[in-house]
């Protein structure tokens, strides 16, 4: 979505219904959506999770796309038929917690409900995009750029683990299909690594292979 297009919306100056705030979800972010499948139309967990890197408002689509891969185990979805789904999802979450008019308020729509359409929805509703970087945005960032690295296959491989993240728990963990194993996300003075899985078989067995891919994301901004 180009950035000239995120401003005003149709819900702006209105209590949305729930089946406004579903089409107004898919008026101000189905673009993303299509945008992320692609030449061949197809969204996949990667690039799903690539939307939260984005620096215009379209990047609180991700974390609703990211879910879908969540939800239903799939590798990739037509980004048309996402678009869709993540649209009546919209609809259905403020259906559950409209008041007794069916209309969606501001203090409903920001506390109830779910937590990855609360900031949409307060953008739809003319409140802007979050100004602090988050937690959550940086973790996305960060797997967004290892699996990145994944693809391109110029990651550093290491001897062992590099002291910056030692007795360090990863910030992220995902599974890679093409390699058959478990990926584990780690940050340490501000660079980015990441360890290889044993084997998808045996999840437990202590990890092997670690790489540096360069420095990390920017870090979240604390309150």
């Amino acid at each position: 979505m180009p950035a000239d297009k995120i401003g005003m919306t149709k819900l702006t100056g209105i209590t949305p219904t729930p089946e406004q705030f579903g089409a107004g979800w898919v008026q101000e972010f189905g673009d993303v959506i299509i945008e992320a499948g692609g030449a061949d139309g197809r969204v996949s967990r990667a690039s799903a999770e690539r939307i939260a890197t984005r620096r215009d408002a379209g990047r609180l689509a991700a974390d609703n796309a990211v879910a879908f891969f969540d939800r239903t185990g799939q590798k990739t979805v037509s980004a048309k038929k996402l678009r869709r789904v993540l649209g009546e999802e919209a609809t259905t979450a403020g259906a559950a917690i409209a008041g007794p008019n069916q209309r969606i308020s501001l203090r409903e729509g920001g506390e109830r409900l779910p937590v990855r359409l609360r900031a949409d929805f307060l953008y739809l509703r003319g409140k802007g995009v979050p100004d602090t970087r988050t937690h959550a945005d940086f973790v996305a960032d960060a797997t967004a750029q290892v699996r990145s690295a994944l693809g391109r296959q110029d990651a550093q491989r290491l001897s062992g683990p590099p002291w910056q993240v030692r007795n360090q728990r990863p910030i992220a963990q995902f599974y890679e299909q093409d390699l058959q194993a478990n990926i584990y996300v780690y940050t340490g003075r501000n660079e980015l690594y990441y360890s290889l899985g044993a084997s998808a078989r045996s999840p437990s067995l202590p990890q092997v292979g670690w790489y540096h891919v360069g420095a990390a994301p920017e870090p979240p901004q604390i309150a």
